[in-house]
């Protein structure tokens, strides 16, 4: 998250400063030695846990007093950090075999800090093997703004910001992550506590993932799985703080929705969505696929009360095999509510998309998850 007191820069803040628990490392090379390296050194090679593929080392530093040097400049010390990081994890034989460092970790897809490190003369692609963002402050396309949080329309933020940010990227060849995903518009921290457990918060998630996808991000990540809810908001998938581990229902059956039928390391199709709706489309999809012919198209109907009469045309390739049609709206969570065949040499059919909708169209099988926990997926 940061780093650790004792290694932090020690002194006053300067006048306005107030960052004093969360402050740039004193000493970049005694945090790379003392504390990282054999942090993950102990992860990767004594523990040996696999799945850990990448590391930001710092919770949105430059933003808000994180990573804040109260007498220097915050990016320099923040580079000079990532510089000896990647040197020891380099002696330790751990980058680039092991892992990937990630930079910058900001708290939200408008914030880039890129520009202000290159004015500086200081340069973060030679010591990254991927960038990452936050998102929390979209807000669905229409909506107005609210208290809550200061949110953008979806569109705007994806046009104006993101599209840019993975360019960049892939460019430099790296890769763009988005390392903490939830949306605010609804309430968490500020407003309502259980906004991020409602549907509607769900499906700006579920929007953002669809969208992102579509323009190069390559992985997502939920933030956050088993927060105990008593902290920022209600963003748990299961209820760990009163040890019950009960389900929250719009998360976990509509995150289980979203991510079970999207195999990693799938190949993105294009995919081309016309809408008659005016000024917003309202209607986003995505496309999936994997060599051995594992497919899921995820569609979404973001309209607030209208179904959507929905004509779907599938690749040559598909054409009459079988797809299962897997739904979560407002009434169902997850729910195998149909199954396609196309009728003859099409390879096209129609649906009907409820208004708040996210429908996955595969080949896989639907895992049957109320079944096999003897879950009625009740509150």
């Amino acid at each position: 998250m940061y780093v650790p007191r004792y290694l932090q820069v020690k002194g006053e803040d300067a006048k306005g400063g107030w960052a004093v628990d969360n402050r740039a490392c004193a000493n970049p090379e005694q945090f790379a030695q003392k504390f990282a390296g054999p942090l993950l050194d102990y992860c990767l090679s004594e523990r040996n846990w696999t799945q850990i593929r990448y590391y930001s080392p710092i919770n949105k530093p430059l933003y808000g007093g994180v990573f804040h040097h109260p007498r220097g400049d915050s990016f320099r010390a923040y580079a000079g950090m990532m510089a000896s990081l990647r040197q020891e994890l380099l002696d330790r034989d751990l980058v680039p075999q092991r892992l990937s460092l990630l930079a910058p970790s900001t708290p939200s897809v408008q914030d880039w800090p890129i520009p202000q490190f290159h004015s500086r003369g200081l340069d973060l692609d030679p010591l990254v093997e991927g960038y990452d963002q936050h998102e929390y402050f979209a807000r669905f396309d229409g909506a107005p703004p609210n208290a809550n949080a200061v949110t953008i329309p979806m569109t705007e933020l994806i046009h104006r910001h993101l599209e840019e940010h993975v360019r960049y990227a892939r460019e430099k060849n790296k890769a763009f992550l988005i390392t903490e995903l939830g949306h605010v518009y609804y309430g968490a921290g500020r407003g309502d506590p259980n906004g991020p457990a409602t549907h509607n918060a769900f499906m700006l998630d579920a929007e953002f993932c669809v969208r992102a996808i579509n323009i190069g991000v390559q992985g997502l990540l939920r933030w956050s799985f088993l927060n105990p809810g008593d902290i920022d908001g209600q963003w748990q998938f299961l209820q760990t703080a009163d040890e019950s581990d009960r389900r929250v229902t719009n998360t976990f059956y509509g995150y289980a929705n979203l991510i079970r039928y999207v195999r990693p390391n799938s190949d993105v199709l294009a995919t081309h969505v016309e809408s008659s709706f005016y000024p917003w489309p309202h209607v986003y999809a995505c496309s999936t696929r994997k060599p051995k012919g594992e497919f899921t198209l995820l569609v979404i109907n973001d309209h607030d009360s209208e179904q959507v009469e929905a004509t779907i045309k599938l690749p040559p390739a598909l054409r009459q095999k079988p797809l299962n049609v897997i739904r979560t709206d407002r009434t169902c969570k997850h729910a195998l509510v149909g199954h396609v065949r196309q009728a003859g040499k099409t390879s096209q059919f129609a649906d009907k998309l409820p208004p708040r909708s996210l429908t996955a169209y595969t080949n896989l099988e639907h895992d049957d998850l109320r079944r096999i926990a003897g879950d009625t997926g009740g509150e």
